[in-house]
């Protein structure tokens, strides 16, 4: 007992300052082996053990050799398991060493010789050993009091099966040298062994297992001197006073597990103890003390008599946990309650507040002195009372719910809140009152922003409907979500029609075929067929995360423009006077022969006598020489060819396909023959005939100025031959 005392005081120090300890008895095995790697550590806790194995061993020893003691009840080995249970395995040999050093010094100082008390060595060794490893490999050292199935396997792995190996081996041991029978010693000693675990290791694992849940509350220093004190006093009184001390355990194991909060575990050992020191007595008194069967009978009766108070006080702390669960659960519940961020509420059956959260208070303005006692209703307005009773009346379901109901509550100080209104009726399981359980969503600031959310749509349907771009808003996947009247009559379609439908089904969007139009121009094409000209705009629309939810399209009817654009564009490259190509169209056609790598030729064409013309019959005659011969040329070209005008009385031809001298040379025979035969100015013969020069695409040159160059040149030779003829580039000397 004294023992226990220093042990509480020890426990006391840990909860006070527990960086100066270095294994408390809320550490694990994981946790232990952190906290006791010191030397200095492991040399504390080893000096601890054998001299609480000394001491226990001491009390054993002289309980056991008392007139009318049953048997050595072994207090030591219990004790000895219980520390190898506090530390982690590594430690567990140091451990096992230091608990023989305490129990030979026992038995040393209580007069054994050497031999004897070396003998009971092997035994307890591996009686402690056995006990603490079966406990820790099933798992059960801790939480071994919460169901009964838990602690039968605690009873059946820790205290009765070590004990067989331990006293056997104890029992050879002994006898070998000669101190005694096997079956004698072996009772004697597994009767021992067995009441010594039933009575240190519950107590002892109950300790551990409150101290944990506790977490030492129970930390005044004040007390713990007391209690020692105290401690110390009554084993001093109970050594001298008691005919059987062995039940000092028993007084031991009150105090501490009522000190630890466990009365249970005490009140049914100290049970245990009286009721075995009561039929050892009335046994006693029979002669039969040292009786095989009467050992028996001792054994057998200290289980019976455990087993039924220590599953009681295994069942009574299973319930005082789950009580004290319960408690701590509707402290939660209470709390989180009051400090919901949501505005909840309790009514009794005439709408009385009963308790209100912290967030309604907040939202009202109002302390709960001035809520709880008054009626829901009065904070309403008329209409919301109305509402409000109108909900009450209606029938609830089967989760006792009747819906929702907008109400607006009324603070004090004028304040109105919107809020959406529900509530599940619940009724007492005995008295079946019935009580209102309400949750309040502030919707003030949702409507608010609703409101003005509506206004802004209002407003930007008015601007889109009044803008003349056509406005198109289209979802993620191309369904169409918005069109204004513009789009409407450019589509073709109203918007009621398409809501919905994707947009290319109604209309399709093509780039530009024309190389002159800028790229934002589009072709769109209805789904009635009419085709228009417009210019095409988009914005994206991205959500927070970078997801896209739709897309804004402009589209501009610009019909009327690209057809102005495209006679403008004409006009630009037609020579005004003859219809033909001017030396811009032609270029831009030779660029794009050049482009597809096509074979072409080049015919430049000059007329002869042209200034004659000018000279006798003026220059109207001369313009109408100029458009004669133009008409003439194009009409003895392909289609796929070109004719242009590049100045005066200069005209070229795009032979385009023709890349061999002789099919050039019978387009131009043609020409030669055919457009100034008959060519007349009032009757009378012109004179006018043509001159050609020729030049073929990557025959003779690969760029357009330098083809240009030497049809030009061919057709000076031409001239200068007699005119009136033809000359390939090929054939001039510098080609040559």
């Amino acid at each position: 007992m004294i023992l226990v005392g220093l042990q509480i005081a020890n426990l006391q120090l840990v909860a006070r300052c527990p960086e100066n300890c270095p294994m408390t008895l809320l550490s694990g095995p994981a946790e232990a082996s952190a906290k006791s790697d010191t030397w200095l550590g492991v040399v504390r806790v080893n000096l601890l053990c054998a001299t609480a194995v000394c001491l226990f061993a001491l009390g054993s020893i002289y309980l056991s050799r008392q007139p009318g003691s049953i048997a050595s009840i072994w207090l030591a080995n219990g004790v000895a398991a219980a520390v190898l249970l506090m530390r982690p395995a590594r430690e567990w040999k140091w451990l096992i060493l230091s608990a023989a050093v305490g129990n030979l010094t026992a038995n040393l100082l209580y007069g054994d010789p050497l031999l004897v008390s070396s003998s009971f060595l092997p035994g307890n060794a591996v009686d402690i050993l056995l006990c603490a490893a079966l406990i820790r490999y099933f798992n059960i050292e801790r939480d071994w009091s919460s169901h009964p199935r838990r602690f039968l396997r605690f009873l059946a792995v820790g205290v009765c099966v070590p004990p067989i190996l331990g006293a056997s081996i104890g029992a050879l041991t002994i006898q070998s040298h000669g101190f005694g029978s096997f079956q004698s010693v072996w009772a004697d000693w597994y009767i021992g062994d067995v009441i010594g675990f039933l009575l240190v290791l519950p107590a002892a694992l109950a300790s551990l297992q409150c101290a944990a849940k506790t977490r030492f509350q129970c930390n005044n220093l004040v007390k713990t001197i007391l209690v020692t004190i105290g401690t110390v006093g009554i084993t001093c009184l109970i050594l001298n006073w008691i005919a059987y001390p062995f039940i000092l355990v028993a007084f031991t194991l009150i105090g501490v597990s009522i000190f630890f909060r466990l009365p249970t575990v005490a009140i049914s050992t100290s049970v245990t103890a009286i009721v075995i020191t009561q039929f050892d007595t009335w046994i006693g008194l029979s002669g039969n003390v040292n009786s095989p069967s009467h050992r028996t009978d001792v054994l057998i009766a200290t289980v019976a008599v455990c087993l039924g108070p220590l599953m009681f006080a295994t069942m009574r702390e299973s319930q005082i946990l789950a009580e004290s669960r319960l408690d701590e659960a509707f402290k939660k519940l209470r709390e989180n309650f009051r400090g919901s961020p949501a505005m909840l509420q309790i009514c009794s059956e005439q709408g009385v507040l009963q308790k209100v959260s912290d967030q309604w208070l907040k939202t009202l303005n109002v302390s709960r002195e001035d809520v709880i006692g008054t009626k829901f209703e009065d904070f309403l307005d008329p209409q919301s009372r109305t509402r409000y009773n109108q909900y009450n009346s209606k029938p609830v379901n089967a989760s006792g719910s009747r819906g929702t109901v907008d109400l607006t509550i009324v603070a004090h100080d004028g304040l109105e809140i919107q809020v959406e209104y529900s509530a599940t009726t619940q009724w007492h399981p005995e008295t079946g009152i019935a009580t209102q359980h309400g949750f309040l969503r502030n919707v003030t600031q949702e409507r608010l922003l609703a409101a003005n959310v509506e206004a802004e749509i209002e407003w930007l349907t008015a601007t889109l409907e009044s803008v003349s771009e056509a406005v198109i808003l289209l979802s993620s996947d191309g369904h169409i979500r918005f069109l204004n009247p513009t789009a409407e009559e450019l589509l073709g379609v109203s918007f009621v029609e398409c809501m919905g439908m994707q947009f290319i089904s109604i209309a399709s969007l093509e780039a530009s075929k024309n190389p002159t139009h800028p790229p934002d121009w589009r072709t769109l094409t209805t789904s009635t067929g009419v085709q228009k000209m417009v210019r095409f705009k988009e914005s994206i629309i991205n959500a927070q995360g970078g997801d896209t939810r739709g897309r804004v399209v402009v589209l501009s009817d610009i019909d009327d423009v690209a057809v102005v654009l495209s006679e403008q564009y004409q006009l630009a490259r037609t020579d005004k006077l003859t219809g033909v190509s001017n030396r811009l169209g032609f270029q831009d056609s030779v660029r794009e022969a050049c482009r597809q790598a096509c074979p072409f030729s080049l015919v430049s064409i000059d007329l002869d006598g042209f200034k004659r013309v000018n000279d006798v019959f003026g220059h109207d005659a001369g313009d109408y020489v100029l458009s004669t011969v133009a008409e003439r040329i194009s009409r003895g070209i392909r289609g796929v060819d070109t004719v242009a005008r590049l100045g005066g009385d200069e005209f070229v031809v795009l032979l385009s396909g023709v890349g061999t001298r002789g099919q050039s040379e019978k387009i131009v025979q043609y020409l030669a023959s055919h457009v100034s035969h008959d060519l007349e100015i009032h009757g009378e013969p012109s004179g006018v005939t043509l001159s050609f020069g020729i030049s073929i695409f990557m025959q003779d040159a690969s760029d357009l100025d330098e083809l240009l160059k030497l049809a030009d040149e061919a057709l000076y030779v031409a001239k200068r031959a007699g005119k009136n003829c033809y000359r390939f580039a090929s054939d001039l000397p510098a080609a040559a």
